[in-house]
């Protein structure tokens, strides 16, 4: 059993998708599974998935269009992990973030779940950042 699964729940995103699970299999820690929910696209997500299930991590599951919200339940039941993280499927994991968030979830402080900044980056269309924006949240022990 994985300690994390890692759901990316996607509709028509194959064009930002290829990215969001390459930054998951590129994560430092790896004891986590992969689980794709295509929620009825109509575009080539399922080949763009496809090239990656030779990693045994990863895994999809189409389902009718029934919406973020769905989508993401359905990878929660699928999911066999101790923890699950949420990846929308046009966003980025820097490296370390798994890593980080489990390693604070094992000091047993009495957290449940953890979450970190963002960053916002609005790209033109050569994909060069034009403008970024860090947002933080307070400590939750604060």
């Amino acid at each position: 059993m994985p300690e994390v699964s890692v759901v990316i729940p996607t509709y028509n995103r194959e064009a930002f998708l290829e990215e969001a699970i390459q930054s998951v299999l590129n994560q430092t820690f790896e004891d986590f599974e992969l689980i794709v929910v295509d929620d009825g696209s109509t575009d080539d997500t399922r080949s763009l998935v496809a090239r990656y299930r030779r990693d045994g991590r990863v895994s999809y599951v189409y389902q009718d269009n029934q919406g973020d919200g769905a989508a993401r339940n359905t990878g929660i039941r699928r999911s066999s992990g101790v923890y699950v993280a949420f990846l929308d499927s046009d966003d980025l994991w820097f490296p370390e973030k798994l890593e980080r968030q489990v390693g604070l979830l094992r000091q047993d402080l009495g957290f449940s779940a953890a979450y970190s900044a963002i960053t916002l980056q609005r790209l033109n269309r050569d994909r060069r950042v034009v403008r970024q924006r860090v947002v933080r949240r307070p400590e939750p022990w604060q």
